[in-house]
């Protein structure tokens, strides 16, 4: 038979799992909205934007702003 000491302790360890998978279950789905909706890292592949940008450099990029603005395209003259 088990002692109430050990039912406690069963009960506690119970509830520590259940704290711990909804903390990492919160953490994923807050990553994956901002991930989705706010900011994202990138590595550019190719060396196409040279010096600017080299191959491999790890860019953020911020989606948030164009929620509420139009992106802008220039005219470079080159």
């Amino acid at each position: 038979m088990r002692s109430d000491g050990e039912i406690n302790m069963s009960k506690e360890f119970r509830d520590f799992i259940k704290e711990i998978v909804s903390i990492v279950v919160i953490a994923f789905v807050l990553a994956m909205i901002l991930r989705t909706f706010v900011i994202e890292g990138r590595i550019i592949p190719t060396g196409s934007m040279i010096p600017t940008i080299v191959e491999q450099d790890r860019v953020m990029v911020c989606k948030f702003v164009y929620y509420f603005k139009k992106p802008q395209r220039r005219y470079c003259g080159f």
